[in-house]
């Protein structure tokens, strides 16, 4: 089996890299150099401000919303299921005329 696979052209060992041409390689010269330039004002230094451990870590407590909020949440998911709704049956009903 493995004398038949290296029969196969496209699978049998190859000897490309010895009928390869050398390369050369060219320096690229560019018009200008590249500069660097500071951006804003100030000596280039950043500032570091540390912070606390003990309030980098801190999480408050997560208070549960009022109940206006939990009511003005129900209405507007039932508003935008009505306005989807609506939306689906229009371009339904708008597909079955036009076409």
């Amino acid at each position: 089996m493995l004398l038949a696979l290296l029969r196969t052209p496209s699978l049998a060992p190859t000897t490309a890299w010895a009928s390869t041409s050398e390369q050369a390689i060219d320096d690229i010269t560019t018009g200008s150099e590249q500069q660097v330039q500071r951006l804003g004002t100030g000596d280039g230094e950043q500032q570091v401000v540390a912070l606390d451990g003990d309030a980098a870590q801190a999480v408050g407590a997560q208070e549960p919303p009022s109940p206006a909020a939990k009511t003005a949440g129900t209405v507007a998911r039932v508003l935008v299921g009505v306005t989807a709704a609506g939306i689906a049956i229009a371009s339904g009903i708008a597909s079955l005329l036009l076409f």
